[in-house]
């Protein structure tokens, strides 16, 4: 009897997974651990715990380091917004947005947020955690008149806050934009933006926001030294850098980034510790933060965009792996400080432990599927899926949606 195979598989063909993206995603996060536990020995960028001995040569690193290490985040959110919309449309992504950054961040302010602040707070005072935790609800609560309670932000968790509004602003404007048509448009400004240094262009609306004194700009915090209406840009730009013609963009300009970048850093970091309000040490610094971006994602590409198991565990840890970072950067530095060793010593003992502690805890809360949910990774489901799955059947009179129906069954 003669017979016919069929493909059971989802609506939409499997997304293809970057995984030069999941790999910059979890180095991003592991700088910004780095850049905490720098803040415990450092002279003026103080961290919820200090060492007694202080050290301005880790200013300059922590410089270097937050110049371009959150636009990072929001220019990978943006690519990986492109990649999404390709395969689901703006509410599902919306509101798979919505659950996996708004139920972290609720956990985080109501549990390890207020624990780490009790901890830091005890190297100077003497609380209770019942008595800190009373505190820290009460001055939750409280609105203030003319600025923002920066404890909604909930320390690390301003990350979650920032573009969990951001997506509600951006996602109507990016599902316009991925449609066919004007992704065509995309194309041809990509091809413009091809020419040689035309891709700084981009740059200016930045510098614009960043040395703006309109009060609208002005007043509104800044989250590791950027305006949230730059980190709005730079949300933007990652879906625009998705498109291959903006993927040639940054490939014909990511040699010379890598030098500009270099010269602008050595310029601009030493005017900044002069005087960190001049208009000139920002402009060097946005040019530095530009370039190291544009080199970055091309060469991150070119050389990691291959699949391996370490990239898969990478990728699964992430997120829990930036949200409980910081607990152990107090737990730790706050037994560290009190040791009579050398401050690079101390340096490197707090990297190893925070390390090893964050990631194996990452990696126990990967196990557990409500765990999971707690810290907005995805749920593991304990069934095969049945696409890409096939079958040989009898050839049959049924129409091809009966017989499938029947196999559903």
């Amino acid at each position: 009897m003669e017979k016919k195979e069929i493909l059971l598989k989802s609506e939409n063909k499997k997304p293809e997974r970057h995984y030069y993206l999941d790999l910059l995603r979890f180095t991003g996060v592991f700088l910004v651990c780095i850049y905490h536990m720098l803040r415990v020995f450092a002279k003026y960028n103080r961290a919820y715990v200090s060492n007694n001995e202080l050290s301005m040569k880790f200013d300059l690193i922590i410089l270097a380091l937050a110049s371009f290490g959150m636009p990072l985040f929001f220019i990978i959110s943006g690519k990986s917004t492109f990649y999404a919309l390709k395969h689901v449309g703006g509410k599902k992504f919306t509101l798979a947005r919505i659950l996996r950054l708004l139920v972290p961040y609720i956990v985080g302010i109501t549990t390890f947020v207020p624990l780490m602040l009790f901890l830091s707070y005890t190297q100077y005072h003497e609380v209770t955690i019942s008595e800190y935790f009373v505190i820290y609800f009460r001055d939750f609560a409280t609105v203030p008149e003319n600025s923002v309670n920066m404890l909604w932000f909930g320390s690390q968790m301003w990350y979650l806050v920032i573009l969990l509004v951001l997506t509600l602003l951006t996602t109507p404007v990016l599902v316009w934009l991925a449609k066919e048509k004007n992704q065509k448009r995309i194309g041809k400004a990509g091809k413009f933006f091809q020419k040689p240094g035309t891709l700084y262009l981009l740059l200016l609306p930045l510098i614009a926001i960043e040395l703006s004194v309109n009060p609208i700009v002005k007043y509104i915090p800044r989250f590791t030294g950027f305006h949230v209406f730059t980190y709005l840009f730079f949300l933007i730009y990652g879906f625009l850098f998705a498109h291959k013609e903006f993927e040639k963009a940054l490939e014909k300009h990511a040699l010379p980034s890598v030098f500009i970048a270099l010269v602008a850093g050595i310029v601009g970091i030493p005017i900044y510790f002069v005087n960190s309000g001049n208009p000139v040490a920002f402009l060097f610094l946005g040019i530095c933060c530009w370039s190291t971006l544009i080199a970055t994602f091309h060469y991150s590409k070119k050389y990691l965009n291959k699949k391996n198991k370490i990239t898969k565990i990478l990728r699964d840890i992430t997120l829990p792996f930036y949200l409980l970072h910081e607990l152990f950067v107090v737990i730790f530095s706050l037994l560290i400080v009190k040791l009579n060793l050398p401050i690079l010593v101390k340096l490197l003992l707090l990297i190893v432990i925070v390390t090893i502690s964050t990631i194996s805890t990452s990696l126990l809360i990967s196990k557990f599927n409500l765990l999971r949910f707690f810290f907005g990774m995805r749920i593991r489901k304990k069934t095969v899926a049945n696409y890409g799955l096939s079958f040989e059947i009898p050839k049959t009179n049924l129409k091809l949606k009966q017989t499938t129906q029947k196999l559903g069954d």
